[in-house]
């Protein structure tokens, strides 16, 4: 945790000022390391703020704030806005803009840790907002440690809204649709396949497969409801191919007797857009469930992972990419979908799934829960869903140490030696 305060510190000390909403110092592509664009990054900022606003939002804490990008679009309509972040420099220019923003009599602010929640009221807030900020947590088991902690000052009926979550599961998918595209012929495909792997062991984020909020509910128990979402958005890029939101619920809801639901296969009971459409029409208001549907926003990376798993040379790898299948779809074709028809929709990565397939449900009710609770606990620890995130601080120690072993121990030898390590 200290690491990223430096780290933060650092790129907030050296971004704008002036407190102004572009602000999106920091923010770079996995691929090349370069800023991601202030088009993505303004789609990102404003479909994060829906989301949240969609809450009715009143009393809000935002753990993990930043310099404000979640506030600035949600705090001039609440009543009260606490943030809280490790970042001294952060909270600086929180305030300075919300000072700006004309809106800083509802702003309280803390320079603290995620878990520590002294002074912060008891079962108070009617929304919780960790936003882009559990990825620098250390460990599944931190960010267990963090959400129980702030359930006890959620009101009761409160959320916790935790978005920008990075999906364990698709990570070889990421990295091998990166490498996919530095392809030439004459290029080592086992080469590739090795540091795809090599990619995945090093990843120095908290990734969590969206099965671990499903396995809250045996830990928190005054978590009544969860609702995983993929990113909305238009544009196509790592957060809304790689990430996903998910708000929890405090406290037991009203019981409702459940709706009976179609669930309908993708591929099989349906094949197309139109045939979900059709089927909608003929059967509303009957809340309609689509599972398994193929993600468009993955289908050059899971092709390519794919490719790389049983192509044996380059040029079979392009003639492998060059079948990519096209009849994918995209999450917010859905959400166009139900705008038309005029209902309510969600889309959630299918349970278990490792090839980023998704599952939609329609619903003309406005009450509920969106998709119905697991029929039995969850079987594995709930540590399994998540990496361990490599400690790149640590290990260059190691690797300090562990050279100057080795060249202690071959000091003397008739022989020049040169020493690399080589992560596996």
């Amino acid at each position: 945790m200290e690491s990223w305060r430096q780290v933060f510190d650092a790129i907030y000390h050296g971004g704008d000022r002036s407190g102004r909403s572009d602000d999106f110092s920091g923010w770079l592509s996995s691929a090349d390391r370069h800023a991601i664009s202030v088009e993505d990054m303004g789609e990102w900022r404003d479909m994060t703020a829906h989301s949240i606003r969609e809450l009715r939002p009143r009393r809000i804490l935002e753990i993990g704030a930043g310099v404000g990008l979640v506030m600035a679009a949600v705090a001039p309509t609440c009543d009260s806005y606490w943030a809280t972040d490790v970042s001294a420099t952060a909270i600086d220019l929180l305030k300075t803009r919300a000072d700006n923003g004309g809106y800083g009599h509802k702003v309280s602010t803390r320079v603290r840790p995620a878990h520590v929640i002294d002074g912060l009221p008891s079962g108070y807030f009617d929304t919780i907002v960790l936003n882009s900020v559990i990825q620098y947590f250390p460990s599944a088991e931190y960010l267990t440690k963090v959400l129980m902690s702030l359930s006890e000052l959620a009101a009761d009926g409160a959320r916790i809204f935790v978005g920008d979550i990075r999906n364990r599961r698709l990570l070889g998918h990421m990295w091998s649709g990166i490498a996919a595209t530095a392809v030439q012929p004459g290029s080592s495909i086992p080469d590739l396949r090795d540091d795809v792997t090599a990619k995945v062991a090093v990843e120095a984020e908290l990734c969590l497969d969206p099965e671990y909020f499903d396995c809250l509910r045996g830990v928190i128990l005054d978590v009544s409801e969860v609702n995983v979402e993929l990113k909305r958005g238009r544009l196509r890029n790592e957060m809304t191919a790689y990430r996903y939101d998910v708000t929890l619920t405090k406290g037991l809801r009203p019981q409702r007797r459940p709706p009976q639901i179609r669930a309908l296969s993708w591929g099989t009971d349906v094949q197309s857009l139109d045939d979900v459409r059709a089927h909608l029409h003929r059967n509303a208001p009957e809340p309609v469930h689509v599972l398994g549907v193929p993600n468009s926003r993955l289908a050059f990376d899971q092709h390519a992972r794919t490719g790389l798993l049983e192509s044996q040379n380059a040029e079979a790898f392009h003639n492998w990419m060059a079948a990519l299948d096209e009849t994918s779809v995209d999450p917010n074709d859905f959400r166009q979908m139900a705008a038309e028809i005029g209902c309510r929709v969600w889309t959630r990565w299918t349970p278990y799934s490792d090839n980023g397939t998704f599952d939609t449900a329609f619903n003309y009710d406005d009450g509920g829960a969106c998709w119905p609770a697991p029929s039995m606990a969850c079987a594995e620890p709930i540590g399994s869903h998540a990496n361990t995130p490599f400690d790149a601080v640590r290990a260059a120690s190691w690797e300090k140490e562990l050279k100057a072993h080795l060249k202690k121990t071959f000091q003397g030898l008739p022989m020049s030696v040169d020493i690399e390590i080589v992560h596996m």
